[in-house]
């Protein structure tokens, strides 16, 4: 359940053939804005041996004709449901689609009720430690996440500087702060690829709970109550909007930038 993260953005970067792709934007015609297709020229996934085998369309492929390959796709989709994108991505996992290390999985999240404050909350020292710690305790024996601390397009915020660095102008980072100012979310971009939809599925419910956990004990420190709908009345309004702008700020404490 998610109680405090309202949407979900997710970006696969990945190879999928022509046919595969055709047929979900024939799936996902009814969602409007919500899906995009484009491509990423930062990846590169070729065609794998005896792709028809992993993909529900291999009735129509065979030994004289294969659909086209497209080895740099990039398919975005956003939803409040949990279900629903669990459903997208199986969808698009048995449509032939692949991953591999030229990958990374980037997730956009927004919140219920004062989006700016939420963010701003996450946007601090101590989430970058809270986050940076259970990704380590719970990857460390899988190499394939242990390698992504040491990318250049989810770089690790190591310290007050970093995080500033981020906010203010550079995206490249394992949590990307800065997105807030182009959509509204934070951005984490440290996951690796995937081999099927199932460890994607896992990846984005680690970043679910892991935010929910954080604020849930953060709301609960600072005594402040959410309610579904609204914000309870106990909270001065004027001081959260105070302080959802200092995610602006390039003064750094140890609580809220």
């Amino acid at each position: 359940m998610m109680r405090y993260i309202k949407y979900i953005g997710l970006e696969l970067e990945g190879g999928m053939c022509e046919k595969g792709l055709i047929h979900l934007s024939n799936i996902m015609r009814g969602s409007g804005d919500r899906y995009y297709e484009g491509y990423d020229g930062s990846v590169h996934v070729p065609r794998p041996p005896h792709c028809e085998q992993h993909c529900e369309l291999s009735n129509e492929c065979d030994r004289f004709f294969r659909y086209s390959w497209y080895n740099d796709v990039e398919l975005k989709f956003m939803s409040d449901s949990l279900d629903e994108i669990r459903e997208f991505v199986e969808t698009v996992w048995s449509l032939g689609f692949k991953q591999n290390e030229t990958c990374g999985n980037h997730m956009h999240f927004s919140f219920n009720n004062n989006n700016l404050y939420m963010i701003s909350l996450l946007s601090s020292w101590d989430f970058v430690k809270y986050y940076i710690n259970k990704y380590i305790n719970t990857y460390k024996s899988k190499e394939k996440y242990m390698r992504r601390l040491e990318n250049n397009y989810c770089r690790v915020i190591k310290s007050h500087d970093d995080l500033i660095k981020n906010i203010t102008e550079d995206r490249y980072y394992m949590i990307n702060f800065r997105a807030v100012y182009k959509h509204s979310t934070i951005e984490i971009r440290i996951m690796p690829y995937a081999d099927n939809a199932e460890e994607y599925i896992e990846m984005l419910l680690f970043n679910v709970n892991t935010i929910e956990s954080y604020l849930d004990r953060t709301l609960k420190k600072k005594k402040i109550t959410i309610h579904v709908g609204n914000i309870a009345n106990e909270i001065n309004l004027r001081e959260l909007k105070k302080r959802a702008k200092t995610i602006k700020s390039k003064v750094v404490d140890e609580e809220v930038i």
